[in-house]
């Protein structure tokens, strides 16, 4: 079909208006009626939802809804709760000598009379990104990985009011992170429930791209792509789990922006883009809006979040796994691998059992498992349907407490079971600083394995796993955002000069 010049074409349409308008004038009945009637169904087919009776199978009541004004009023009402974040803080950085690894190979790893020469030095490094205001009292949701390690965080509203906020906690194992500022009667997004999601269903996303300010308040459009995404977060080392894939557009800056439903509720909080170039190709991933709830009350209730530990390894069924083990489905949860005396084990439940429900839902996948695990209590029973090479079979399974961890009334101190670590008084931060160390928190009392067995009272942790440590925040961010092995790295006083380094596993028996 030859191209229509644009000219021509909005000759076209301007024809087409004078004659509608003269068949009016006229009022000639007949065409009138046509073409009202003919409006009326392009409209119907555009704008309106027909509702029917399954019953009776017959249409029972029409029901117009115009899902561009839907789409306007819920656009409207999230910019207002979406804010712009900036994070700054202060890293320390090592320059080498370019020669260092020549020299290296040739000496043997040392230099004659002297060690290799390396420089390291303070930058300032601020990172930007997006949030949202879940109460009017000021509380707000984003993304751990946009204030990570800040020393200050500065909010600015869509209003262009600038607060300074104060992180109130953070979860690393979901990439999330709840900040307070000091404000009241906020426009705020009520949550909705992203477990009734469903594929094809129009979305919109609000963040603020690139963080320039010609582009705060930024709105896309599109739809739910798919859900039960898994996301590897090589950073921390671990799987996020069920995110929500969606096509409308996302850039770096929008990182913890809104994504929110057609109801103008939030659905899901912005986490990524599928990307080499970290820029948007075509869709991105949020972090379902029920996990959110989760971590908001655990970070409110107790400065942390509470994680469910059963003691297996688990992973999806694929075809190969059904061969080699003569399996007989393909949905659920394959348990491959159970440590000893787990929770598990004692409730009865078997290696190369397959989860199919966890509290009567299903688990269709190791996504969908991960997702429900993440919304229980870990302090209440979990009911889990288990299918045994074709039989269903129920378990109750208590999960194994988790690490107790609280601040004490002296804001100074953080106790966990077995230890105390405490920030840093005047006298030792001046005592460290004349060796050129810098930050750490001290423990000063150890009562309880497993600590006992590997740290002394007064040991002053520098960093674990490699993240380092400056107050007792850090230590509570770090240790309770995971489980596992962690490696401590600090000094004694009165030996400042040599680093010794400690491993302690939490989440076993032994805790």
């Amino acid at each position: 079909m030859p191209r229509i010049p644009k000219t021509l074409l909005f000759a076209l349409l301007a024809c087409g208006t004078i004659s509608t308008a003269v068949l009016l004038k006229n009022k000639r009945k007949e065409h009138k009626n046509v073409l009202l009637q003919n409006s009326e169904v392009s409209f119907q087919q555009t704008n309106q939802e027909v509702i029917e009776d399954t019953k009776h199978n017959n249409v029972e009541e029409k029901v117009v809804c115009n899902c561009e004004e839907r789409c306007i009023i819920a656009s409207e009402k999230a910019v207002q709760a979406v804010v712009h974040i900036y994070a700054s803080q202060h890293k320390v950085v090592r320059s080498f000598n370019p020669m260092n690894d020549l020299l290296r190979e040739f000496f043997g790893g040392r230099l004659p009379g002297g060690n290799f020469s390396e420089e390291s030095k303070t930058i300032p490094v601020s990172t930007f990104g997006s949030g949202v205001i879940v109460q009017s009292n000021g509380f707000i949701v984003t993304n751990n990985h946009v204030v990570e390690g800040a020393e200050k965080v500065e909010i600015t509203l869509h209003d262009n009011r600038k607060f300074d906020a104060k992180i109130i906690g953070t979860d690393p194992s979901n990439d999330l992170a709840l900040l307070k500022i000091e404000a009241i009667g906020l426009p705020y997004l009520e949550m909705g429930d992203s477990d009734s999601l469903r594929i094809g269903e129009s979305v919109i996303s609000v963040g603020n791209p690139f963080s320039t300010k010609e582009l705060y308040s930024t709105v896309t459009k599109g739809i739910i792509s798919a859900k039960m995404r898994l996301l590897r977060d090589n950073q921390h080392s671990h799987s996020l789990p069920s995110l929500i894939q969606f096509d409308a557009a996302v850039n770096s800056g929008s990182s913890g922006g809104a994504i929110v439903n057609m109801d103008g509720k939030l659905v899901g909080i912005n986490i990524a883009v599928a990307s080499n170039t970290k820029s948007f190709v075509g869709y991105a991933y949020g972090i379902p809006v029920n996990i959110v709830k989760r971590v908001i009350d655990d970070i409110e209730k107790y400065g942390y979040v509470q994680k469910i530990v059963l003691g297996i390894s688990c992973a999806d069924i694929t075809d190969e796994l059904v061969k080699e083990k003569k399996l007989k489905r393909y949905d659920g949860v394959f348990i491959g691998g159970i440590e000893k005396d787990s929770v598990v084990t004692k409730a009865g439940i078997k290696e190369n059992d397959i989860i199919v429900k966890v509290n009567d839902l299903d688990t269709l996948c190791l996504a969908r498992f991960l997702e429900i695990l993440v919304q229980c209590d870990p302090l209440k029973p979990l009911k889990l349907t288990i299918d045994r090479f074709g039989s269903i079979k129920e378990f109750t399974v208590q999960p194994k407490a988790p690490n107790v961890i609280n601040i004490s009334k002296d804001k100074d101190k953080l106790i966990m079971q077995g230890v105390v670590f405490k920030n840093l008084d005047e006298k030792m931060i001046k005592y460290l600083a004349n060796a050129n160390i810098s930050g750490g928190v001290q423990i000063t009392d150890v009562s309880d394995l497993p600590w006992k067995k590997v740290v002394k009272k007064g040991y002053i942790v520098l960093s674990i796993n490699d993240q380092p440590v400056k107050n007792i925040e850090d230590v509570k961010n770090i240790i309770s955002s995971k489980r596992g092995t962690f490696l401590f790295d600090g000094v004694y006083p009165g030996n400042v000069k040599v680093k010794e380094c400690f491993a302690v596993r939490l989440g076993d028996d032994n805790n």
